[in-house]
């Protein structure tokens, strides 16, 4: 498992850690090209759990990858804010598994519950699109009658459009309160003489 990207490094350019806990150098050639299958301390027992190209394998690929290979498209959202993968997790796919179990359906993905905190049992979920939309990082969140939600899920709760709470928050500098109790033709109209003034 590749722990560190080692630019320079005349080692090699990858620090790995070998299935038996032993940590070792090796060229990004070799991993890509498996050539390196050990550390060279240890005896390889050739096992598999038949998961390979399952999603829930292809999840655990990609939760290590963004957190830690630089050379990955939005490694600087994950990884790039410190974002780790527990110990469990690095050490095998058998470990996440036995953690997460199967993906419910092709809908799900993996994520993270704290969007802050790490890739572990406490804090990941299989997740819907619309659960990952509604819990991402940049998201404005508005406190309404004691309840804190993203606008998309007020605007679905409530029946008012997406465009029309962000231009009450924006344009017209409304609070929540005004943005969900004043009828939408009034504010309609409120904007239109404003902008004639």
């Amino acid at each position: 498992i590749v722990i560190e990207y080692c630019k320079g490094n005349q080692r090699g350019s990858c620090k790995c850690r070998c299935d038996c806990g032993n940590i070792t150098y090796c060229k990004s050639n070799d991993l890509l090209n498996r050539v390196g299958r050990s550390c060279g301390k240890c005896r390889v027992v050739n096992q598999t759990h038949g998961m390979s190209h399952t999603p829930e394998h292809r999840a655990w690929c990609s939760v290590r990858n963004r957190c830690y290979n630089t050379n990955v498209k939005d490694y600087k959202n994950w990884g790039g804010r410190g974002i780790k993968v527990c110990d469990r997790w690095l050490e095998s796919f058998e470990n996440f598994y036995e953690d997460m179990g199967d993906r419910p359906s092709s809908k799900h993905s993996i994520g993270r519950i704290n969007n802050h905190g790490n890739y572990c049992k406490e804090n990941c979920r299989w997740e819907t699109k619309e659960q990952q939309d509604n819990n991402k990082r940049t998201n404005k969140l508005i406190t309404y009658l004691n309840k804190t939600q993203t606008i998309t899920q007020w605007s679905k709760e409530l029946g008012v459009n997406i465009s029309t709470i962000q231009r009450r928050l924006r344009v017209q500098n409304m609070t929540p309160e005004e943005v969900f109790k004043i009828p939408i033709a009034e504010t309609t109209l409120y904007l239109t003489f404003d902008n004639k003034k």
